[in-house]
């Protein structure tokens, strides 16, 4: 995948350490239950706009659009701890399509825009700027990957997407254990396509050695 893309496609960067200390210093935390729908057009979801930045500490958030397709209803990425979303809102792009919701028992710091910008200096919302274009460039990727790969291209990347996002250098590692189990529908989700096809497309690839799973995880052979 890097051979083609310079990001981790559906799968945002993450914060870095300076931003990160703002959320948690400054930011409301609130523990979120799983498939609880953080924000968006929903009328479960806990913040009814889109307008609040959202920092994870722990967990699993999605990043999901409502597609009205029978079969497949939503396109989302994830969204891993370290990493903030509603980027779209901070360089002032309209997101009122997008709905955050917690993939699993999620914490999250919260704030505005104007309070981020209240309390912090210009390098620093220099660096939140080029945080959210790296996450726009990240779903641009995936966007075009959406449209130019089959399925099974397209696992392929989201899955070396994955690795790269939890180790700096997986091009030395015999094999690659990402902590971290999706289920069948949350996979079809992501790549937009039906469970059936994520059904059949697994099993295979398990039957031909490419991965393995644990209780809790993925793993990924070279």
């Amino acid at each position: 995948m890097g051979k083609y893309y310079k990001t981790t496609p559906w799968v945002i960067p993450e914060l870095p350490q300076s931003l990160k200390n703002i959320f948690k210093k400054n930011g409301k935390k609130i523990s979120i239950r799983k498939n609880q729908v953080i924000s968006g057009n929903d009328e479960t979801a806990l913040f009814s706009n889109t307008e609040k930045l959202i920092y994870i500490d722990s967990g699993l958030l999605g990043q999901a659009y409502k597609t009205y397709c029978v079969n497949k209803p939503y396109a989302m990425s994830i969204v891993l701890p370290g990493r903030m979303v509603n980027y779209l809102h901070y360089l002032e792009i309209d997101n009122s399509g997008d709905i955050i919701l917690a993939l699993r028992k999620s914490d999250i710091f919260t704030m505005t825009k104007s309070q981020f910008d209240g309390i912090t200096e210009k390098d620093l919302k220099d660096e939140m700027v080029r945080y959210c274009k790296k996450a726009v460039t990240s779903d641009f990727d995936a966007m075009c990957c959406m449209f130019t790969c089959d399925t099974p291209q397209r696992l392929a990347y989201f899955l070396k997407a994955l690795a790269e996002s939890f180790y700096d250098d997986i091009s030395t590692m015999p094999l690659v254990e990402i902590p971290l189990k999706l289920s069948y529908a949350e996979m079809s989700y992501i790549m937009h396509t039906t469970i059936r096809t994520i059904e059949r497309l697994l099993p295979k690839w398990r039957s031909m050695g490419y991965i393995s799973t644990r209780r809790n995880s993925l793993i990924i052979y070279k």
